[in-house]
């Protein structure tokens, strides 16, 4: 196990390449997770937005009525 110093950086020698590809496949991982959630949260927006929604057009009317 490697031990991080406060900055977040691996101390072992930088000739370590397989720790620098563990940190890059678990950001990658990370990333692909935060896309999905853009998605969605897209997703959600859109459908929040289309008049067929009755929840969604409550909470337009509900925020307008908190603006103004």
């Amino acid at each position: 196990m490697h031990r991080r110093d406060k900055v977040g950086h691996f101390d072992s020698p930088s000739n370590d390449s397989k720790s620098d590809r563990f940190e890059l496949s678990r950001w990658l991982k990370f990333k692909r997770q935060h896309v999905k959630i853009w998605k969605f949260t897209g997703q959600l927006a859109k459908a929040i937005n289309s008049p067929q929604c009755t929840a969604g057009r409550d909470l337009r009317v509900s925020l307008k009525a908190l603006k103004s």
